[in-house]
């Protein structure tokens, strides 16, 4: 008997050691505000809730859960109406199984396996096959129709989130009333991945690297264009609207 309670308490002990104790923290940085919980011997990482909410409104944009300074578990992210927009699973800091893109009212417009790499549904939009796209094809490039264009998971409102609250106005050009459109150029290449930024057409004053920055910071939830049942790479055009108040 003496043999089998040794190894149990030895277990029990080790398993309250792993257990160790958060507290909360808030954290404002225009225009968020971060909410989550962190280990108390080391602030520096985040092990429990997550929470990010836009801070002159109050409303919740992002919540999910970290798990040893990586994000683990479900996750959702709202729009403004408190609606969820995106729903899906991390583990150890990596979208996981099938996640879910919604629009207005609760509509499916994307559905996405990234355990498989798999696109399990698209709502397509009358655009979609109107449109010409620029393939790129060695050297060269063809404006031709697609079976399917490159897909942002989640469409424009999830890629427009980003620039909606990561976008600076330069200094230099406020001081000189300089408003307008930076136009970026990029590629969505046959894997997905987006590559090669570039201005198309810039203002100057430190809005071309303002906007060319913000793109940059878009998250990578492209699917390839195909064309004759084959992934290709898209050359894509994104504005960036600069106005003054």
């Amino acid at each position: 008997m003496r043999k089998l309670i040794l190894p149990l308490l030895f277990m029990l002990l080790s398993s309250l050691g792993f257990a160790q104790s958060t507290t909360r923290i808030t954290k404002d940085s225009l225009p968020f505000r971060e909410k989550y919980d962190v280990l108390k011997s080391n602030h520096q990482i985040k092990q429990g809730k997550y929470m990010l909410s836009d801070l002159k409104s109050g409303k919740i944009l992002t919540t999910g859960s970290y798990k040893n300074n990586k994000k683990d578990g479900q996750w959702h992210q709202y729009n403004s109406a408190g609606n969820v927009i995106v729903e899906g699973k991390y583990k150890d800091g990596q979208k996981v199984g099938v996640w879910n893109y919604y629009g207005d009212l609760w509509e499916l417009i994307n559905k996405y396996d990234y355990t498989t790499h798999q696109l399990l549904f698209h709502k397509g939009t009358h655009q979609d096959s109107v449109s010409t796209y620029r393939v790129i094809k060695g050297n060269d490039t063809v404006d031709i129709k697609l079976q399917r264009p490159p897909i942002y998971l989640g469409g424009n409102d999830m890629m427009l989130r980003t620039l909606m609250y990561d976008l600076h106005y330069p200094p230099q050009a406020l001081s000189k009333n300089i408003y307008g459109r930076v136009v970026i150029g990029f590629t969505i290449d046959e894997n997905g991945h987006a590559r090669d930024y570039r201005v198309i057409h810039g203002l100057g004053y430190g809005l071309d690297e303002e906007a060319l920055r913000v793109i940059k910071t878009i998250p990578d939830d492209w699917v390839p264009g195909i064309l004759d049942g084959k992934p290709v790479a898209v050359a894509i055009q994104l504005p960036i609207g600069f106005k003054l108040q």
